[in-house]
């Protein structure tokens, strides 16, 4: 079972930083505490080491991308395991459902609006 790569806190303080590379690419091997990506922070560029050993399944975010801590970042499995359900970007959902048309009230049927006012 594919084991999820987490975006470690890198820093004091951090709580997100910005992705600048993927060094390893799905389908590569790796080994724990190989390099598998570069972070920038508000401070400086860090290597994300890997926790475990394996294949890359997984990738999560894209170049340029904001990487919560904590968050998923990939997968690591077997060589031939299925990657991970892909995970819902968390923007998409937190993102509000589309309101419904607004329709006009319906005037009452005896011609009366509030207020004393006739239709």
């Amino acid at each position: 079972m594919a084991q999820p790569i987490i975006m470690p806190d890198l820093g004091s303080g951090m709580a997100e930083g910005t992705l600048l590379n993927w060094i390893r690419k799905v389908g590569d091997s790796i080994r724990e505490g190989e390099t598998i990506a570069e972070i920038e922070t508000d401070k400086s560029t860090v290597e994300v080491p890997a926790t475990v050993s394996g294949t890359i399944t997984q990738l999560i975010g894209e170049m340029g991308s904001l990487l919560k801590v904590g968050s998923v970042i990939g997968y690591v499995g077997s060589a031939g395991e299925a990657a991970a359900p892909a995970q819902p970007a968390a923007a998409a959902s937190a993102q509000p459902a589309a309101a419904a048309p607004a329709q006009p009230a319906a005037a009452p049927e005896d011609g009366d609006l509030p207020g004393g006012v006739r239709a």
